[in-house]
């Protein structure tokens, strides 16, 4: 995802709310010890808001078109900007935005 997404180091970490770089480059090789709580449930919501974004058909071209350019109900911040907030409730609101326009078509040019 974070390729597809096309993040850089520091902003995958942020999302997955790590401070220490060994430890997702041991996170990236594999190499795991216990997942705090906080960082599970950022996985959950990333990976749904991955999926949903996936299930609407878009391209890899769109969705990060829709990330870092598309104002988020109108308002001041980009998904991306949103999420890197650094709050799992950042994450968690981006994951709503989904949710609530779920039933909606999604067109290859906007998502909402």
């Amino acid at each position: 995802m974070a390729k597809r997404w096309h993040l850089s180091r520091t902003e995958a970490m942020t999302l997955l709310g790590l401070a220490a770089t060994s430890t997702y480059a041991n996170w990236k090789n594999g190499k795991s010890g216990a997942i705090p709580r906080d960082t599970l449930e950022r996985i959950t919501y990333l990976l749904n808001i991955d999926e949903q974004l996936q299930q609407n058909q878009i391209s890899d071209t769109a969705i990060n078109q829709w990330l870092r350019h598309t104002a988020l109900n109108g308002g001041q911040y980009t998904p991306l900007e949103q999420m890197l907030k650094g709050n799992v409730i950042d994450i968690y609101s981006v994951h709503q935005q989904l949710v609530l326009h779920r039933e909606q078509p999604v067109m290859e040019s906007h998502i909402p």
